[in-house]
């Protein structure tokens, strides 16, 4: 028995409304896939205390009072950098993944964000 082409395009517009739906509930996280497998670059002990600081930050503090937090540049500067801004230069993603400074802060409720950032403050701690 032949398809018709009526068949195939009620088939085509099936697959795709599955594949959208599936796609909706695995939506990617920008933070978290920044960070999954990110390569820290440090070169003091003073870095990695800034960085330790901010990681801890993300994980206790409110979105709002962690947008508010600045953190100190490479020379140390005070109040240099945002939490974003931290991240970004102190970590390399594998992949081409960005932070978006936009919506940034209402991604790190993801359960996802939370264990990639544990295991980088894990990383920090054991070296």
């Amino acid at each position: 028995m032949r398809s018709s082409p009526l068949n195939y395009a009620g088939w085509s517009v099936i697959v795709l409304l599955l594949l959208a739906a599936s796609c909706s509930v695995t939506r990617e996280n920008d933070v978290a896939a920044f960070l999954a497998g990110a390569e820290r670059q440090s070169e003091s002990e003073d870095q990695k205390g800034e960085i330790r600081r901010a990681l801890q930050d993300v994980l206790k503090l409110p979105p709002a009072e962690l947008r508010g937090r600045r953190y100190a540049d490479y020379q140390m500067r005070t109040n240099a950098w945002t939490v974003v801004e931290l991240l970004q230069r102190y970590y390399v993603p594998r992949s081409r993944a960005f932070l978006d400074p936009e919506t940034f802060y209402d991604q790190l409720r993801d359960r996802r964000v939370r264990t990639a950032v544990e295991r980088h403050l894990m990383d920090l701690e054991t070296e």
